[in-house]
């Protein structure tokens, strides 16, 4: 019954919307596929789990 101690939150490590047009563009320039799946991911807040069972037919292109 001893107590663990208890480890400070830290606050989750936020990309500034540059950091993240470089991350697409870099990644675009050897596999167009990796560009789309960034993309989609920062768009629409995916989790990576959600991301990787992503089907064509749960895209909406019109919204």
């Amino acid at each position: 019954m001893i107590p663990t101690p208890r480890l400070p939150k830290r606050l989750p490590l936020v990309w500034s919307p540059e950091e993240i047009q470089h991350l697409i563009r870099t990644a675009g320039q050897h596999c167009t596929q990796t560009q789309v799946i960034l993309i989609v991911a920062y768009a629409t807040g995916l989790r990576l789990s959600e991301l990787c069972h992503l089907r064509l037919k749960d895209l909406d292109p019109d919204h």
